[in-house]
C-alpha cells in the first residue's frame, strides 16, 4: 500500500492472489500465484482527460520469476499499458490498513514487524455525471474549485463516496 496526496488521496494497492488456470492465459501461466494492483491514472477519452481507477493483473508466469530473482516484486505492482480502467471519474482512491483496537473496533494499523494488518479500508470518491462533464483537463482534476474539500466529500452533491472494509483471514 502506498498513499500520496495531501488533499485528494491517490493510493496504490497491490497484493498477491491465487488464481485458477482459466483466469490466466495459457502462455502466461505457470502456477496459480498472480499479482493484482489498483491505482489512479488520468487517461484521454475523446477530447477530455478522465481520472480512472486502473487494475493491473500479472499472471503467474511473471510473478514466479520475480520471486526467484531475490524477491524483487516491485515491478509487478507498477502500471502498464495493458492495465484496464475499472471505474471512471474517480477523484480519490484511499487504501488504509487496519487492526482491531482494545475495544474491538477497527483503527489505523501501526506499522510493526511483529503484526500484520487485519483488514483494509478502501474508499473511492467519484464525480457524478454533471461534474464529470466539467472536469476535462488534468489541471481540473488536480485543483478545480468545483471539487470542494476532501473532508467534505460525503456532503458534496456532485460527488459519490464508496467505502468498504475487507478483512484478512479468520477474524474472531
Amino acid at each position: 500500500i502506498e498513499s500520496s496526496g495531501d488533499g485528494w488521496k491517490q493510493a496504490k494497492l497491490g497484493f498477491f492472489s491465487l488464481q485458477p488456470d482459466d483466469a490466466q492465459s495459457e502462455d502466461g501461466r505457470n502456477g496459480d500465484l498472480c499479482a493484482v494492483n489498483y491505482y489512479l491514472k488520468e487517461i484521454k477519452v475523446g477530447n477530455a482527460t478522465v481520472r480512472c481507477l486502473m487494475r493491473g493483473f500479472r499472471e503467474s508466469g511473471e510473478v514466479f520469476p520475480s520471486l526467484g530473482d531475490g524477491g524483487d516484486v516491485g515491478s509487478l505492482f507498477e502500471g502498464e499499458d495493458a492495465d484496464e480502467p475499472v471505474a471512471f471519474g474517480v477523484l480519490s482512491f484511499e487504501a488504509e490498513p487496519l487492526s482491531r483496537g482494545p475495544s474491538g473496533k477497527w483503527e489505523k494499523w501501526t506499522e510493526n514487524p511483529d503484526t500484520a494488518p487485519e483488514a483494509i479500508r478502501v474508499r473511492l470518491v467519484v464525480a457524478r455525471r454533471e461534474l464529470l462533464g466539467k472536469l476535462t483537463t488534468a489541471s481540473d482534476w488536480a485543483s478545480s474549485p468545483r471539487l470542494g474539500k476532501p473532508a467534505e466529500a460525503a456532503n458534496n452533491p456532485d460527488l459519490e463516496v464508496y467505502e468498504a472494509i475487507q478483512r484478512f483471514g479468520n477474524d474472531a
